[in-house]
C-alpha cells in the first residue's frame, strides 16, 4: 500500500499507563517506522473552539472539556460523573463522563478545536448535556489517520517535531515552524513546502507561509495538489 500523506491527518497520541482506559475502536492499516496508519470507527466527540497559541489553547480547551466530563453537565437525574481516563491525543472537545483516548486538537483559521472522544456506551441522545454552550457534541464518521505514539505532554515544540517525521512519508514535504525558520523575520510563522518535478527528479518546490497555528493538514493537502499539478504539467509537456 502506498501512503499518500495528503489524505491523512496527523494524530499525536500520549499514553498514560497508570490507568485503564477506553480507546476508540480502529483498524490498523499499515505500520511504518515512524507512525501507524489507522482507520478509526465512527464515534461521538465533545468539542470546543479555543483561540490562542497551541500550548495555551490546548490547556484551556482541556480544562473546559474536563469540567464537562467531571460533572458540569445535566441529565434527567442531575449531574453525573464517571472516572477520568486517558491517553491524550493532539491532532498538527452529570454522570462524570469517562474520558477516553483520544483528546484531539485540530487547527482552524479561527483557532483550535479541542475534543474528547466520548465512551462508546453513550449515544448523542443519552450523553449528558454540557452546561457550557461552547462545548458541542458531534457525531464523527470513520476517518483515517497517520498516528504517532509517544510519552509526555503535547506542546508546540513536540507538535513540530512530530510534523517533521512526515518527511519519512514523503521526502519532498517539509514543515518548518517558528524558530526552525532560518530567517529571523520569519520565526513567528510556519512554512509548508512540497517539491515538484519530472518522474523522480525534483526541480523545484511550492509552499505556503502562515501563522504557527495554521491548519497544517489542509495546507499540506493544498500545496501537495498544486505540486502534483505542476509535476503532471511538466511531465506531459516534456
Amino acid at each position: 500500500m502506498r501512503l499518500n500523506i495528503f489524505t491523512f491527518l496527523l494524530l499525536l497520541i500520549t499514553s498514560f499507563n497508570t490507568m485503564a482506559i477506553e480507546e476508540p475502536e480502529f483498524i490498523s492499516i499499515e505500520k511504518k517506522d515512524a507512525f501507524e496508519v489507522r482507520e478509526y470507527q465512527p464515534k461521538l466527540i465533545a468539542q470546543v473552539l479555543v483561540t490562542g497559541t497551541f500550548d495555551t489553547a490546548s490547556s484551556k480547551g482541556f480544562r473546559l472539556l474536563a469540567d464537562f466530563i467531571f460533572g458540569n453537565n445535566k441529565t434527567n437525574e442531575g449531574p453525573k460523573k464517571i472516572d477520568m481516563t486517558a491517553p491524550v491525543i493532539t491532532r498538527d472537545a452529570s454522570e462524570k463522563i469517562e474520558m477516553t483516548a483520544p483528546v484531539i486538537s485540530e487547527e482552524t483559521e479561527r483557532g483550535w478545536y479541542i475534543s474528547f472522544n466520548m465512551p462508546k456506551q453513550f449515544t448523542k441522545e443519552t450523553l449528558p448535556i454540557p452546561n457550557n454552550p461552547e462545548i458541542k457534541i458531534t457525531e464523527v464518521p470513520a476517518e483515517k489517520f497517520a498516528v504517532i505514539t509517544f510519552s509526555g505532554l503535547v506542546r508546540e515544540k513536540k507538535y513540530a517535531e512530530m510534523l517533521s517525521l512526515l518527511n519519512e512519508v514523503h521526502p519532498t514535504v517539509h514543515v518548518r515552524i517558528g524558530s526552525e525558520q532560518t530567517e529571523t523575520n520569519l520565526q513567528a510563522t510556519s512554512l509548508v513546502t512540497v517539491g515538484y518535478g519530472m518522474e523522480s527528479a525534483q526541480i523545484g518546490a511550492v509552499g505556503v507561509l502562515g501563522p504557527t497555528r495554521m491548519d497544517y493538514a489542509s495546507s499540506m493537502a493544498t500545496v501537495g495538489a498544486v505540486a502534483r499539478y505542476i509535476s503532471r504539467y511538466l511531465t506531459e509537456g516534456a
